[in-house]
C-alpha cells in the first residue's frame, strides 16, 4: 500500500495510475475530507462481488448524500 496526498497524485497522475495496475498496489489518497484508496478494476470487482450474490445480504454501507 502506497500513500500520496492530492497535490501529489495530481502531479504523477499517470504514473500512480501505472503503479496501482501494473504493482498491484492499493494507493490511499490524502485529503482533508478523507482519504481514498484507489484500486485496480479487477480487484475492486473482487472486492465487490462477494456482497453482490443472490440471497446474501451486503456488509457494504449504503451510500449516502454528499457531505458539506
Amino acid at each position: 500500500m502506497r500513500a500520496m496526498t492530492v497535490s501529489e497524485t495530481r502531479a504523477n497522475f499517470g504514473r500512480a495510475l501505472d503503479e496501482v495496475v501494473e504493482d498491484r498496489i492499493e494507493l490511499v489518497i490524502s485529503r482533508k475530507a478523507g482519504d481514498v484508496v484507489l484500486v485496480a478494476r479487477d480487484e475492486y470487482d473482487s472486492l465487490v462481488a462477494p456482497a453482490q450474490q443472490p440471497g446474501k445480504r451486503s456488509r457494504a454501507r449504503p451510500r449516502t448524500a454528499a457531505r458539506r
